[in-house]
């Protein structure tokens, strides 16, 4: 079972927290900038949780459709060997997901 968490964690790449971080930042500013002060903070936190939540669930998403994407497109032939290279590494070289 923890085996496969890892490779849960691997797939939907939760060891590489930039992507996400790159879709929540401008989310958080622009509810910090919106958002009216004089009311509760418990629900600007839950915006925030809400809207983390989200960059997670959408970065993870678009892995795993790259990573299917990757998997039926691997036999062409306009692949590059510099991307060959440097895909190695992917969850869906390795052989994590299966269509």
């Amino acid at each position: 079972m923890p085996n496969q968490i890892n490779l849960f964690i691997d797939l939907i790449r939760l060891k590489k927290p930039i992507g996400f971080m790159l879709l929540f930042w401008p989310c958080a500013w622009g509810l910090t900038i919106a958002y009216d002060f004089n009311q509760n903070l418990e629900k600007y936190f839950l915006f925030l949780l809400l809207f983390l939540i989200g960059a997670i669930l959408m970065r993870s998403a678009g892995c795993i459709i790259n990573d299917i994407v990757e998997i039926k497109s691997k036999n062409c032939k306009h692949i590059k060997k510099k991307s060959k290279r440097r895909k190695k590494n992917c969850p869906s070289q390795q052989g994590y997901s299966s269509t």
